[in-house]
């Protein structure tokens, strides 16, 4: 399933952070929590961590079961949604106040304005005060456990308009397998023992669970998986969520995140800034005064590498300034002072700076080949061909002009950056030490 996010205007109250932020592999944009519960002898907390130096806004949403709104109140008053910021580097924590004298449980989403880590918990209060915890996670095509018998399952469907059909197979460790089929309204979730659904599965039963959709298109959908101890209490399982195909629309958001955070520094008014994903088969990207846009036609063929595509994003950037200021930083050519836009965004907020050199390749090869429609930065094939090629045949220059020639954070960054992922990048100063 394609999601498409077409002319909305980027609304941040963030400053940049320090230059070359690192986050927490496990930090995202888009947070999905496929399963709690709350009332009666159970509370819910979700905890939300930022490791940015700016303060992160959030908008937490939560579902039934059916996929209708749910209402909780964390102490402030009751909702379906709520909206906060978490501190820099610091964490919010939003527990319930556990009033329905019944336990009713959903699942939640929520997205922010940069990568941030998310965990739900929930509190089982009369089975000696257990608490399974269960990380945010993405939707995906795919999921894989562990299981026994009594492994918890929840899935929910992330589509607001399409029914989906998930199949629930289970491997043996002796070599049975059996399956079951789960169908989910939109927006809706349900939560399941895997004996509940595979109706022939033996009590003792140890092996494994992948679900999946049955046919093509498959779903997309979150999933979590519990392991199931003596007396009732249950323990979370490592997130089973298959990485590939990486969602596109996923991707490019997260990217585009982190490389404004560095770009808003430079360009003015930027919570002005809009950014279209469309699903063009094109391979094209393109930035003006207004915002840029991205194909995901061209994030595809940069899927490989997220650091190509934070270059890529840079450098619409880049022209996004251009078209606010009337200027060109750095180089007088158009292409180039963008490309050394997004060597600056890029690298300012930890990504690979060789990641420009892929992208450029990868564009280079697509202008010269019959069966890839191409338009990048609205040339034609044969200008934009030899400008890939001169501006590839550069990144070497470009990338040392970054590093020397850009601002004295950014030196210091390139020289720490040397030591620990590119002995041979170019620019700055290389400090080694001997072993003791």
């Amino acid at each position: 399933m394609r999601r498409f996010v077409v002319g909305f205007v980027i609304v941040a109250s963030v400053v940049m952070p320090s230059y070359g932020q690192l986050i927490p592999d496990t930090a995202q944009v888009h947070l999905c929590f496929p399963q709690f519960a709350d009332g009666g002898p159970v509370q819910t907390t979700f905890t939300f961590a930022n490791s940015y130096g700016s303060a992160v806004p959030v908008t937490l949403y939560l579902m039934r079961d059916d996929g209708s709104p749910l209402t909780m109140d964390f102490g402030g008053g009751a909702g379906t949604q709520f909206s906060f910021s978490v501190p820099p580097r610091g964490t919010i924590i939003l527990q319930s106040r556990a009033v329905s004298p019944t336990m009713i449980s959903g699942w939640a989403e929520a997205f922010s304005n940069l990568p941030i880590q998310g965990v739900v918990s929930y509190r089982f209060i009369q089975n000696g005060n257990s608490v399974v915890s269960a990380a945010a996670t993405l939707p995906g095509i795919g999921y894989f456990s562990a299981a026994t018998a009594d492994t918890g399952i929840a899935v929910a469907n992330a589509s607001k308009t399409t029914a989906i059909t998930l199949e629930i197979t289970a491997h043996s460790n002796d070599g049975f397998t059996g399956s079951g089929i789960v169908t989910l309204a939109p927006r809706a979730k349900r939560a399941f023992i895997l004996r509940e659904v595979i109706k022939n599965l033996n009590p003792n039963f140890i092996g494994t669970v992948d679900i999946g959709g049955p046919n093509s298109p498959y779903p997309e959908f979150v999933a979590l998986t519990l392991k199931a101890e003596s007396g009732g209490i249950y323990s979370g399982l490592p997130s089973g969520a298959l990485s590939l195909p990486v969602s596109q629309f996923e991707r490019i958001w997260r990217v585009y995140r982190k490389v404004f955070d560095a770009a808003r520094r430079y360009i003015p008014s930027p919570d002005t800034v809009q950014v279209s994903v469309k699903g063009d088969s094109v391979v094209n990207a393109f930035g003006n005064a207004n915002g840029i846009q991205i194909n995901l036609a061209l994030a595809e063929l940069i899927s490989d590498s997220d650091s190509e595509l934070a270059f890529v994003i840079g450098h619409e950037l880049g022209h996004v300034y251009q078209g606010r200021t009337g200027q060109y930083k750095y180089n007088g050519d158009l292409e180039w002072d963008a490309d050394i836009w997004g060597f600056v965004f890029s690298l300012g907020v930890g990504y690979d700076a060789y990641g420009a050199a892929g992208a450029l390749a990868k564009l280079a090869m697509a202008t010269g080949t019959a069966n890839l429609s191409t338009q990048f930065e609205l040339q034609n094939s044969s200008d934009a061909h030899k400008s890939f090629n001169e501006r590839l045949a550069n990144v070497y220059g470009t990338i040392s002009f970054v590093c020397t020639g850009v601002s004295a954070e950014a030196t210091l960054f390139c020289n720490q950056y040397r030591q620990i992922f590119h002995p041979h990048m170019p620019g700055g100063l290389l400090l080694t030490s001997e072993p003791e």
